[in-house]
């Protein structure tokens, strides 16, 4: 009988010891990290943005493109498959009015805030440049912008790269989905605000805007323009 005891003590020692790790174990997962590690590349284009970021007289942010410094990686040409790409859209755009219009109306009102400008012919390519492909996409959940334009930095150049290949990554500066589920367990009331057009409210450097170039005209009768981007697109 207190051989059994012995053994039934051990067993339940045991289980203690295996509870106390998985116990452990879920709280190591659920615990938010208090620091993130950020690989060098990470640090070195934080340490950019922190240096080159500046402030302008009525308040707005001029920030400026961490590229890098690698020389495998250059720019080609960009503007002719701009072109091509923007043809292409006209034609798509041209089989569907409704669509059409409501892009128009976007790039419109693009270039009425002053986030984007036309630029005088013939346009100087001698600097470093990049003509980015652009489309429509539709959210129709969206309460304020149903409509709107992405600009395509993932388009190869004839080079081979890309205008996000020069670019550095920089760390991840949101909070990740743990943290934000975890304050609904702090706090009675969650208030969630959409900022309009914030991005757009950042302006880019002149020396780096020649690498936000667009094709773009109203009617299929008018000739192509450029377009330059002043601010930060997405």
């Amino acid at each position: 009988m207190a051989r059994h005891h012995q053994n039934l003590s051990g067993q339940l020692s045991s289980s203690d010891a295996q509870l106390d790790a998985t116990l452990q174990r879920f709280w190591e997962i659920e615990t938010i990290p208090k620091q993130f590690v950020h690989s060098a590349s990470e640090k070195i284009c934080e340490a950019f943005c922190v240096k080159t970021t500046s402030i302008d007289p009525s308040g707005r942010y001029i920030v400026r493109l961490p590229r890098t410094e690698n020389p495998q990686i250059e720019l080609g040409e960009s503007e002719l498959i701009a072109e091509r790409r923007f043809l292409a859209l006209e034609r798509r755009l041209e089989r569907n009015l409704n669509i059409k219009f409501a892009y128009h109306q976007f790039m419109d009102d693009y270039e009425r805030l002053g986030h984007m400008r036309r630029l005088d012919e013939p346009v100087d390519n001698t600097k470093l440049h990049c003509y980015l492909p652009h489309h429509p996409v539709f959210k129709l959940s969206s309460t304020t912008t149903k409509t709107r334009v992405v600009f395509d930095a993932s388009c190869q150049t004839t080079s081979g790269s890309t205008p996000n290949d020069i670019l550095l990554v920089g760390p991840v500066v949101q909070d990740d989905f743990l943290s934000l589920v975890i304050r609904f367990c702090f706090h009675r009331i969650a208030l969630n605000r959409n900022i309009e057009k914030m991005y757009r409210l950042v302006l880019l450097h002149e020396e780096d805007q020649p690498l936000q170039r667009i094709k773009l005209r109203s009617n299929p009768s008018d000739p192509i323009t450029t377009y330059q981007l002043p601010t930060v697109t997405y």
